[in-house]
């Protein structure tokens, strides 16, 4: 099929329009259906990829892979209530994995109960205490509600079994900073860097913890010394942005044209950095743009 050839090479528009012309002879190869949804997916017409996994789910509804890349799928459209009805299923299957519970957790914390989405994640992690990305779930929850010490304690839980996991120094260390616990941020954020000197991570989150004390010319020194070396990287750029755009309101100044340009060329880099979308959004408006 042309669409699945179109597909596997990437071409995410040419296979689309050959699987729309396939129409209803899609029906009877799942695996073509799958593709279909995916190629929706990376083209970001969500809604049109939701009725496509719904397709793919209506034909078995017992297949739990079809069932999860539904929710998965409606998650992403913003659908949460619709994603917690389409996993429910899932969750009430003995023993559910842990990926089936973060997926749920995050919906039940999209639809705002986050009660319930905190007592999945805790599931999860119970169900894989290696699963890092499950603490920084947590974390991500604690920081929105500004729970910060209940963050720190579930990152604890996490270090205890690994380490030597960069990020979750990093988290906890944008946990201190909320905190005004300065130095044990600065100590975890330079632990990071030591244990993975690759990524900037540690060092965007030193520029972090400058920001929040309101040290914008250091926080700016920090960040544009490790863009020198990583001028790609999104969340530098935001990070660059953001420092920039504290620093002036004038939106005829240089400052907040570098601070557009950055934000630009970060939601550029990595479309699903939200902060870095929030941003430019606020720097359009302020510069009258729509």
């Amino acid at each position: 099929m042309l669409g699945v050839l179109s597909y596997k090479r990437g071409d995410y528009a040419s296979a689309a329009q050959h699987f729309e012309k396939a129409n209803s002879l899609l029906d009877s190869q799942p695996g073509a259906l799958q593709a279909y949804g995916g190629c929706l997916v990376k083209l970001k017409q969500m809604d049109k990829a939701v009725a496509v996994f719904g397709r793919q789910l209506a034909q078995d509804p017992a297949d739990q892979d079809a069932r999860y890349h539904l929710a998965t799928v409606q998650l992403l459209a913003e659908h949460s209530k619709d994603t917690i009805e389409t996993m429910t299923p899932l969750l009430h299957a003995n023993d559910p994995d842990a990926k089936t519970l973060e997926l749920a957790a995050s919906a039940y914390e999209a639809s705002g109960d986050t009660p319930e989405a905190v007592r999945l994640l805790r599931q999860a992690i119970v169900s894989d205490p290696g699963n890092i990305d499950l603490y920084l779930d947590f974390a991500n929850i604690s920081m929105d509600h500004q729970s910060f010490q209940a963050g720190i304690a579930m990152i604890n839980s996490g270090l205890a079994l690994q380490p030597n996991a960069a990020r979750l120094y990093v988290a906890r260390g944008v946990l201190y900073v909320q905190l005004a616990q300065y130095d044990e941020a600065e100590a975890d954020f330079e632990k990071a860097d030591a244990l993975d000197p690759r990524q900037s991570v540690g060092s965007a989150a030193l520029g972090l913890e400058a920001v929040q004390k309101k040290d914008l010319d250091q926080a700016l020194t920090t960040i544009r010394s490790k863009l020198k070396k990583k001028p790609n990287d999104p969340y530098l750029l935001y990070l660059q942005a953001d420092i920039l755009s504290q620093k002036t309101g004038d939106a005829g100044s240089s400052e907040f044209q570098a601070a557009l340009r950055s934000a630009k060329r970060a939601v550029a880099l990595q479309p699903a950095l939200g902060p870095a979308h929030d941003l430019l959004g606020k720097l359009y408006l302020q510069a009258g743009q729509n």
